[in-house]
């Protein structure tokens, strides 16, 4: 087969998956929408945890002598700051937060990474990233502090756990980079995810999960919607994020950030969730910000 050939075939691929991750990581937010509407936002992170380490258990088992005993205190520490955290703060932001809401501070990520990188790993930034990471703080401040009024206040505390699950992810990113760097990503997740898979497996089992609860038809469809979210929106969507990565490189597929957004999006306006102009401002400042950084040398 031509050179150009394979080319045209691997990019193609490459933004099959790319929509497809896009697809998957923007639906999260309204199925942990679904999930808390049964059980408790704790028990619907946790199960998200323990389903996707169990799926990928076989692939840690796998390439556990690969990996440096010096590397997996810290890949214990990434498993906490990529997945577990994150997984219960957004869990109990989903309780009181649009899921739509939550999926475009979510798009906050590449701008913490930033910030942290500089702070604490000594990575330089320059005056065009420093103007986008202003640009999508703006829209943050408008989405979290202003109302459809126009008013400057809280309008809801609950908007503060993504924008904290966004500072785990940017740390853990700068964790990897720094400590990581030579242990194929692939290994990264699913050894990361399974060292914490059993602090969520303990806690899980520690909590009062009503039986009747989960055997009744409301329990059985949340508990499908908890399933997709840890099985296809952690594990599965682990796997292709790492696949694009080596058809395309980390800049392409850092483009699934504009998308996922106008996913999770769509998916609350399709629940019936409804958003002021200022929020659909907000988005666009957060978005136009990432951009920025993303393209700023």
């Amino acid at each position: 087969m031509p050179l150009t050939r394979i080319k045209e075939n691997k990019t193609t691929l490459a933004w099959i998956l790319l929509i497809i991750l896009a697809l998957i990581w923007g639906s999260s937010f309204i199925l942990i929408k679904k999930g808390v509407a049964v059980y408790s936002a704790p028990q619907v992170g946790s199960l998200r945890i323990v389903l996707a380490a169990v799926i990928l258990l076989p692939l840690a088992i796998i390439h556990l002598t690969k990996v440096p005993r010096s590397k997996w205190g810290i890949l214990f520490i990434c498993g906490l700051l990529g997945n577990l955290i994150p997984s219960f703060l957004f869990s109990i932001a989903g309780t009181k937060l649009n899921s739509s809401v939550s999926g475009i501070l979510n798009a906050l990520t590449p701008l913490f990474t930033l910030i942290i990188g500089s702070l604490f790993f000594r990575k330089q930034i320059s005056m065009l990233k420093i103007t986008g990471i202003l640009v999508g703080f703006a829209g943050c401040v408008l989405l979290i502090f202003m109302n459809a009024s126009g008013n400057f206040q809280l309008n809801n505390y609950y908007a503060l756990l993504p924008v904290a699950a966004t500072i785990c992810y940017g740390l853990n990113g700068n964790l990897i980079s720094r400590y990581l760097a030579g242990i194929k990503p692939l290994h990264i997740a699913a050894l990361s995810l399974c060292f914490v898979g059993p602090l969520a497996g303990i806690y899980l089992f520690s909590t009062d999960i009503d039986m009747d609860l989960v055997l009744s038809s409301e329990g059985i469809s949340a508990l499908g919607f908890i399933s997709i979210l840890g099985i296809v929106g952690t594990a599965l969507a682990t796997i292709i994020f790492n696949k694009v990565i080596q058809l395309s490189g980390p800049l392409f597929t850092s483009s699934v950030t504009y998308l996922i957004p106008v996913v999770a999006l769509g998916w609350g306006i399709l629940d019936g969730e409804t958003l002021n102009w200022i929020q659909y401002v907000s988005m666009l400042a957060i978005i136009l910000g990432v951009y920025v950084v993303n393209k700023a040398k």
